[in-house]
């Protein structure tokens, strides 16, 4: 939840225990966690605190379902924070027996030979794209795929500035063939946001991206003027494929015809 700092993965075996554990451990530089809030932190639904959770959304269930994986593999989890000082998360899982395992030592180094990944076959394309969402790791992602198979991407932060955004490149003459947006955003949210455009005339496909993969959101999305739906984790290949499906749409020379039967 802070703008900048860095996130560290440390994994370690601990064999002065009585059994061999591995223990991974988490550490951030991010805003602390007081005692209070770790008094319920692997509760279902638990937040940090209210206005955490209308800032960068969330459920509460990450930490929960996280310490129930931990105890099936009769495991261990705990935290160490302080306000402002970032968090330590530590899991510890029991390793059994290592007799006749082979064990890589600290530094070692393997020097492996390149291996030729054959071409896939997912489209290639040529269209502008406008990908919405708050979290920059789903930007970057989304970015990195349309581009590298031949879009240009614009990204935008949150609904209020996709829409903007998106203004602006049809004001200049330079609109978006296809826009991706998230669902559930700050400020205003993915629903809002394509209401906004709606409103303004735009006939652009707009793919909601989401988390929410339950059923019946699909309906909700396409209700709220979304013209399809991408759940996340994001595909690749499904998301390539319905972009180029709907980028050949507005690239040819007559109106695109919103639908909900997509």
């Amino acid at each position: 939840f802070t703008e900048r700092g860095e996130v560290q993965l440390i994994i370690r075996m601990i064999s002065s225990a009585e059994a061999p554990e591995i223990e991974f451990t988490v550490q951030d530089t991010g805003i602390g966690i007081s005692d209070k809030q770790q008094s319920h932190l692997f509760k279902p639904f638990a937040q940090g605190d209210a206005s955490v959770t209308r800032e960068y959304g969330g459920t509460g269930l990450g930490l929960a379902i996280s310490r129930r994986l931990v105890e099936m593999l009769n495991g261990t989890i705990e935290v160490e924070s302080e306000l402002g000082q970032g968090s330590i998360f530590h899991v510890r899982l029991p390793l059994g027996s290592l007799e006749g395992i082979a064990l890589v030592e600290p530094g070692q180094i393997f020097h492996t030979s390149q291996v030729s990944v054959p071409p896939d076959n997912l489209p290639r394309l040529n269209c502008r794209v406008l990908v919405v969402d708050d979290r920059r790791e789903i930007r970057y992602i989304c970015q990195h795929f349309l581009e590298k198979s031949g879009a240009t991407v614009i990204t935008a932060e949150d609904g209020q500035q996709g829409v903007d955004v998106a203004l602006a490149a049809r004001e200049a003459g330079n609109g978006f063939q296809v826009i991706l947006m998230d669902l559930q955003m700050p400020r205003v949210d993915g629903l809002k946001a394509v209401a906004q455009l709606r409103s303004h005339g735009f006939e652009t496909p707009i793919i909601a991206l989401t988390a929410d993969a339950m059923k019946g959101d699909r309906e909700r999305c396409l209700n709220g003027g979304y013209d399809n739906y991408l759940s996340k984790p994001i595909d690749r290949a499904v998301m390539l494929e319905m972009v180029w499906k709907y980028a050949q749409h507005v690239s040819a020379h007559k109106p695109y015809i919103r639908s909900q039967e997509q």
